[in-house]
């Protein structure tokens, strides 16, 4: 499932409105969700399953 929905504050990423965020840091900026790092973090770290690793 995307992070990425809209509503009536726009397009949100993880519920919060992008257009609020770059209201009140300006533009342009990257904003990242943490659900997918998260997510994507946990993927890496399963795929190497019991193999001796560190993820930086």
């Amino acid at each position: 499932m995307s992070p990425y929905s809209t509503d009536t504050r726009g397009l949100t990423l993880d519920g919060v409105a992008l257009a609020d965020i770059a209201a009140s840091v300006a533009t342009p900026c990257y904003v990242y969700s943490a659900a997918d790092i998260r997510d994507a973090y946990m993927r890496l770290d399963a795929a190497f399953g019991d193999y001796p690793h560190a993820i930086h």
